[in-house]
């Protein structure tokens, strides 16, 4: 059987939208997925499913933990291919200079226009850097996320949803799907 990750979008970040993992684990056994795991807690859930359409899926976890916890989440998911793919096409994979704790993967629902693309490409916010691909983007925050206005400026161009996560997050979510799949 498959494995995939869901990445879920804005939760346990603040007051707001606040979920155990106990909890949200339940949720995704509700829905007769298994060998459900979680990553930290902010929303990253391993599973195996014979579900094979990811936009009919994601949209049944989204209103699965709409009705458990009363709040909608966006739910972006990557099989373990799609993931190892997206770490493979790191556009920054090569850059000594570079920290990888701050670079961040924007995962997407769906694909990037050329005109989005193109958008992202030409957004100029030193020294921030945004690097965008079918299904990703990649962002450089060399002194960190808390004041850049490059979100800021993605939200303006992109109408695509998305969440993001960490290099070392993405890199031990495909740890853990790798370790799945043996199973």
């Amino acid at each position: 059987m498959p494995v995939h990750v869901a990445l879920l979008r804005g939760i346990n970040v603040g007051a707001h939208k606040r979920m155990s993992m106990e909890a949200l684990r339940k949720v995704f056994t509700d829905l007769s997925l298994d060998d459900v795991q979680t990553y930290l807690q902010s929303g990253n859930v391993v599973f195996r499913s014979k579900k094979g359409d990811n936009s009919k899926l994601a949209k049944r976890i989204e209103a699965a933990i709409e009705q458990a916890f009363g709040f909608h989440s966006d739910v972006i998911l990557r099989s373990e291919t799609e993931l190892r793919q997206a770490i493979g096409a790191n556009p920054f994979v090569d850059r000594s200079d570079l920290d990888p704790s701050r670079l961040l993967v924007l995962f997407l629902d769906g694909r990037l226009s050329m005109v989005e693309i193109e958008a992202v490409r030409a957004l100029n916010v030193p020294p921030d850097e945004a690097r965008p691909l079918e299904t990703e983007i990649y962002v450089y925050y060399p002194n960190g996320m808390g004041r850049s206005k490059l979100d800021a400026a993605l939200g303006k161009v992109l109408k695509t949803k998305g969440t993001g996560r960490n290099w070392r997050s993405t890199m031990n979510i495909l740890s853990m799907m790798e370790k799945t799949g043996e199973q």
